[in-house]
C-alpha cells in the first residue's frame, strides 16, 4: 500500500468531476472554464463547517481544487489518459458502479423490510440435502425429489435425526445439524423454507443450487444482538509441549480479578494480545454468529454487563472476558445500509432485477414484434442442439425484421440471430423450445440493462458526478506515482540528506530498562524489594518464594519509552529501586538503565521519513504548476459563493 492512497482516494471524492452544466465560471486555468455549480457540490459534499470557519474554510477549499486541477491538467498533458491501464481501470470501474443503479426501488424496500424481520430471529435447524447438479435432467431430478419425499415420510413416522444420521454420507447426502443462523447466512431458498416451517416441523422437499433438501426447525430464539467486551488472552506457547503455564498464568491473573484488581490494568499489563492490551482488552463489537470462536462468541453473550467470566480455552489459549456493554438489534433505520449491502450480494436480488427491468420497458418506450419473435423461434431448428446451426438458415427477410424498439432505436432479428449462433455451443440440454425461451429471455434483459448502462450519464446526475471523480482520480494518482511516489520512495542520497537535515522531527521519547514486579500484598512486595536490592533475578527470586507468594506475584521486563501505558502513573524514571501504588497495587520496579532522548536510527523511522519527503516533494511541485499555469479567479462570482454557503 503506498503512503499517499489513502488521501488520494480521499481527495479524489471530494474533487475531480467535470462540469455537468453550464454556470457562471468560478476560475479558469489557461483559459480554460471551470464552474461555479462544481465546486459548490464538492464543496457541500465536504460537510457542513461552523458560521466562524466557514469563510476561511472556503479559501482553503478553492486552493485545494485549483491545485487538484493543475494536477490533472499536467496528467493529460503527458498524456496519461491514453494509458491502456488507465482506461481499462476506469472502464472497470464504471462497470462496477453501474451495478448500483440497476435496482428497482419498491422490491428492494419490500426485500429490505423482510431481511430486518428476519434479523430479530435466529434459527437452530437441521437438513438433509441430497446433492444434485443444476443441469441434471428431468429424470434424475424426479428421482431425487421421489427420494426426499420417502426420507420425509420416514421421519415424520419415526425420528428425523436418526433419519439424518443413517443417510449421511458425506458425498452425495449429507445430514447436518447446522446450529442457531439468522438472515443472508444461507442461500435464500434455503433461508425463505426455514423462516416459513414452524419449530418442530419438517419441510416438504426443496431446491437450492447444490440440490434438494428437507429441513427440520428444532428451536426459534431472539437474536442475541451485539456484545462489546475487554478480554485477558494468555496464548499457548510454541515451545512448549503442553498448555499448562499459559493456564496457570490466567488463574494467577483471575484470582487477581477475584481480589478486586481493575481488569482494564491487568489487561494492559499482562494480556498477550497486544492490540487489545494497549486499548485496556477492548475487543471491536460483535453480532451473534459473526465470531469465528464459537466458544468466545457463547461466553460473552452469556453475561450480563459489568460481569467477568471465569477462565476458558479456544484454539488460540486462555481467555477472560468482561462484558461493556450489550445492544439488541438496532432499529430498521440503524441497521438499514448493512442490509443493503449484503441484499445486493445475495441471490434475492434477482428479484430486484426483474422489477427494475420492468420499469426500463416503460422508460424507453420498450416495443417488442411478438409475431417476429415468435417466427425467429419457431424457425431455430435441431441442428441448434448439435452446435452446427447458422443465422442464414433464418433467410435474408426474416433476419431485417425489426424485433424490438428502444426508444427510437430499431433491433433487428440479425442481432439476435447472431447472439444465438454464440451461444449454441455453450449448450448442454436438449429440450430446444426451453432453451430458446430461456436464451431470448436473458437476451432481451441483457440488451435493456445496457442500453440503460451507456446512457447512465445523462439519466442519473449523480452517477456522473462520481464517475467523473474517479476518472480524475485515477489520474491524479498515476501523476502523484509519477511525480511524488517513485521518487521518494526510492532509495536516495536525497532521502538520506533530507533526513540528516530533519533528525530533531524523529526522536526517541526517554526510555527505560526496567524490572517490574506486581502484587496487592505489601509484605511481598517490601520483600521483592529487598531480593532486588540483592541484585537478584527473576529465576532466583522465583526459587526463594513459596507457592502462595507466586501465585500472587507477576513479572515483566523489557525496554519501555517513559510513555508506555504500562508502566505506573506514578512510577519516577530513575535508577534503583521504587516501589509504587496504583490501584491497591504494589509496583516495585528494578531500573536498570535510563536513556536520554536522542535520535533514532535512519531504519527505526524509514516510513515517516518517506512520507515527511513525499510532502516536500509535493509542495515543490505544486510551486513548479503554479508557475507554469495561469489561473484567474472571478472575485465577484466567488463573492456569490462564499454568500451562498455562509447563508
Amino acid at each position: 500500500m503506498k503512503y499517499l492512497c489513502l488521501s488520494i482516494i480521499m481527495f479524489c471524492l471530494f474533487f475531480g468531476v467535470r462540469a455537468q452544466s453550464a454556470g457562471e465560471v468560478l476560475l479558469t486555468i489557461d483559459g480554460a472554464p471551470y464552474y461555479a455549480d462544481e465546486f459548490l457540490w464538492f464543496y457541500n459534499k465536504n460537510g457542513q463547517q461552523t458560521q466562524d470557519q466557514k469563510d476561511t474554510d472556503i479559501d482553503e477549499q478553492i486552493r485545494n481544487y485549483i491545485d487538484f486541477k493543475l494536477k490533472v491538467l499536467e496528467a493529460k498533458e503527458i498524456g496519461l489518459d491514453k494509458k491502456e491501464s488507465y482506461i481499462r481501470e476506469f472502464q472497470k470501474f464504471r462497470k462496477q458502479l453501474s451495478k448500483n443503479y440497476l435496482t428497482d426501488t419498491i422490491v428492494t424496500n419490500r426485500l429490505l423490510q423482510q431481511a430486518y424481520d428476519r434479523s430479530r430471529k435466529e434459527i437452530n435447524a437441521s437438513h438433509i440435502l441430497i446433492r444434485l447438479d443444476q443441469k441434471a435432467t428431468p429424470e434424475d431430478t424426479l428421482r431425487v425429489f421421489n427420494r426426499l419425499k420417502e426420507l420425509r415420510k420416514e421421519a415424520l413416522e419415526n425420528d428425523f435425526d436418526s433419519v439424518r444420521k443413517k443417510v449421511h454420507d458425506g458425498q452425495s447426502v449429507f445430514g447436518e445439524e447446522l446450529g442457531y443462523f439468522s438472515v443472508f447466512r444461507m442461500v435464500y431458498p434455503f433461508e425463505e423454507m426455514a423462516y416459513g416451517t414452524e419449530v418442530g416441523d419438517i419441510s416438504e422437499p426443496f431446491r437450492t443450487r447444490f440440490g434438494y433438501h428437507i429441513l427440520r426447525v428444532n428451536d426459534v430464539r431472539d437474536h442475541r444482538g451485539e456484545v462489546e467486551v475487554r478480554q485477558i488472552m494468555a496464548k499457548y506457547s510454541e515451545e512448549e509441549d503442553s498448555i499448562y503455564p499459559a493456564g496457570k498464568r490466567i488463574q494467577d491473573i483471575y484470582r487477581k480479578i477475584q481480589d478486586g484488581v481493575d481488569f482494564e490494568l491487568l489487561a494492559r499489563q499482562y494480556s498477550d494480545d497486544r492490540e487489545s492490551a494497549a486499548l485496556g482488552g477492548r475487543l471491536p463489537a460483535f453480532k451473534s454468529g459473526k465470531n469465528n470462536l464459537k466458544n468466545f462468541e457463547d461466553v460473552s453473550f452469556s453475561l450480563e454487563e459489568g460481569e467477568v467470566s471465569k477462565p476458558f480455552q479456544t484454539r488460540y489459549g486462555w481467555h477472560i472476558v468482561k462484558v461493556i456493554r450489550k445492544t439488541p438489534i438496532g432499529s430498521y433505520e440503524e441497521e438499514k445500509p448493512g442490509l443493503e449491502t449484503r441484499l445486493r450480494r445475495d441471490q434475492r436480488s434477482q428479484k430486484i432485477t426483474e422489477g427494475f427491468l420492468d420499469g426500463l420497458k416503460k422508460r424507453f418506450g420498450f416495443k417488442e414484434y411478438e409475431d417476429v419473435k415468435e417466427e425467429v423461434l419457431a424457425s431455430v431448428n435441431e441442428e441448434f442442439l448439435n452446435r452446427n446451426w447458422f443465422k442464414k438458415y433464418l433467410g435474408a427477410s426474416l433476419l431485417n425484421k425489426t424485433l424490438y424498439t428502444i426508444e427510437d432505436t430499431e433491433i433487428k432479428a440479425d442481432h439476435f440471430a447472431e447472439h444465438l449462433y454464440r451461444a449454441q455451443f455453450r449448450i448442454n440440454s436438449k429440450d430446444l423450445k426451453k432453451v430458446l425461451s430461456e436464451l431470448y429471455e436473458r437476451y432481451l434483459n441483457d440488451q435493456l440493462l445496457q442500453y440503460y448502462e451507456e446512457h447512465l450519464e445523462e439519466i442519473n446526475r449523480e452517477f456522473a458526478h462520481i464517475v467523473g471523480e474517479y476518472r480524475d482520480g485515477l489520474l491524479l494518482f498515476e501523476i502523484l506515482q509519477r511525480e511524488i511516489l517513485q521518487k521518494s520512495e526510492t532509495e536516495s542520497k536525497e532521502r538520506r540528506d533530507f533526513y540528516e537535515e530533519n533528525k530533531e522531527n524523529y526522536l526517541w521519547d526517554r526510555r527505560i530498562k526496567v524490572v517490574i514486579a506486581s502484587t496487592r500484598n505489601t509484605e511481598l512486595a517490601s520483600k521483592i524489594e529487598g531480593l532486588f536490592g540483592q541484585n537478584k533475578t527473576i529465576e532466583e527470586i522465583n526459587t526463594l518464594l513459596n507457592n502462595k507468594e507466586k501465585s500472587i506475584l507477576l513479572f515483566n521486563e523489557g525496554v519501555f519509552e517513559i510513555s508506555d501505558k504500562r508502566l505506573p502513573a506514578s512510577y519516577d524514571p530513575v535508577k534503583g529501586i521504587s516501589n509504587t501504588k496504583e490501584k491497591d497495587h504494589y509496583y516495585v520496579i528494578r531500573t536498570l538503565e535510563v536513556m536520554e532522548p536522542g535520535p533514532k536510527a535512519y531504519e527505526e523511522v524509514r516510513g515517516r521519513v518517506i512520507n515527511d519527503y513525499q510532502e516536500k516533494l509535493q509542495k515543490e511541485w505544486l510551486l513548479e504548476l503554479r508557475k507554469k499555469h495561469s489561473v484567474e479567479i472571478d472575485k465577484k462570482v466567488l463573492k456569490r459563493v462564499k454568500k451562498e454557503l455562509t447563508k
